[in-house]
């Protein structure tokens, strides 16, 4: 495997892994503003929430920041 293809294997894996995170905090900011009523909780969670939004906007499928992105963790 040459290393570009192990790099662009990384990126796919980091955008697997955002998804999934914001497939989590979604819900459970909801879950703590809503139903649970602790906004400090929600607060944390909204922040985590939108730095993973940031973070998968920033490494999309096809642009050379996913590789940046995915090479430097």
């Amino acid at each position: 495997m040459t290393r570009y293809s192990v790099q662009r294997f990384r990126a796919a894996v980091l955008h697997m892994y955002l998804r999934m995170a914001v497939i989590i905090t979604l819900p459970l900011v909801l879950l703590n503003f809503l139903i649970i009523a602790t906004p400090d909780k929600g607060l944390v969670l909204s922040g985590c929430a939108v730095f993973t939004f940031w973070l998968k906007w920033r490494t999309r499928r096809h642009s050379d920041d996913s590789l940046r992105y995915a090479t430097g963790w």
